[in-house]
């Protein structure tokens, strides 16, 4: 029963609209009442006003949870990358500020406060996608730092695992984000779902993690 209490389509606003506008003009002249037909009309005019006023509320709402998550994706895309440029994220130097700049966006993303902003914008999919590379973060860390010292307890095939298995996410990204930062067409004219939007395509599982 749920489904006949959404909120009109712009084209269903629109044609109820134009029936109540038509109906009750009629109504009133035939009734006898035609000083009432300006009132009436002001009253039209009021609700489509406050009609636009909820569409624009909702897709300003849109845009700013878009954003959000956006800004999330495009941290861990940019830490990804980075990653694939650096093949470490051990400081030195030459490569101080790109691999600062990596760090920054892994806590961002999936790492500290990045990580509950994240939980808190996607479903379990991207939260367990993001549990991974902060693992993942962990021991390219602490073994990248044994690497750097000839620490005879550094790890080669479970470093560069690590490493190869989070350049690999680079190009898998878009997919598991895209059932979150699908922004589509929805302003058309086609008026198929909510306010003229049509429908995302259905949520779906990401790639694998293993």
């Amino acid at each position: 029963m749920w489904q006949f209490l959404r909120m009109p389509t712009r084209d269903e606003f629109f044609l109820l609209v134009a029936f109540v506008f038509m109906a009750g003009t009629a109504y009133l002249i035939d009734n006898g009442k035609p000083e009432l037909v300006p009132q009436f009309w002001v009253s039209i005019l009021v609700l489509g006003i406050s009609y636009w006023g909820l569409v624009y509320t909702r897709e300003r709402l849109r845009l700013d949870l878009f954003e959000k998550r956006f800004a999330i994706y495009d941290n861990l895309l940019t830490y990804c990358s980075s990653l694939m440029q650096l093949g470490t994220l051990e400081h030195t130097p030459e490569r101080a500020a790109e691999v600062e700049a990596a760090i920054n966006a892994a806590h961002e993303s999936f790492r500290g406060l990045g990580f509950h902003k994240a939980k808190a914008l996607f479903g379990p999919d991207i939260e367990k996608l993001l549990n991974d590379m902060n693992r993942r973060f962990a021991i390219i860390v602490s073994q990248g730092s044994a690497r750097s010292r000839a620490d005879p307890k550094f790890d080669a095939r479970l470093y560069w695992e690590q490493v190869q298995f989070t350049v690999g996410q680079a190009s898998k990204l878009p997919d598991y984000f895209r059932p979150y930062l699908y922004f589509g067409d929805y302003k058309t004219d086609t008026g198929s779902g909510d306010f003229g939007e049509p429908n995302p395509p259905q949520s779906q599982e990401g790639p694998s993690l293993d």
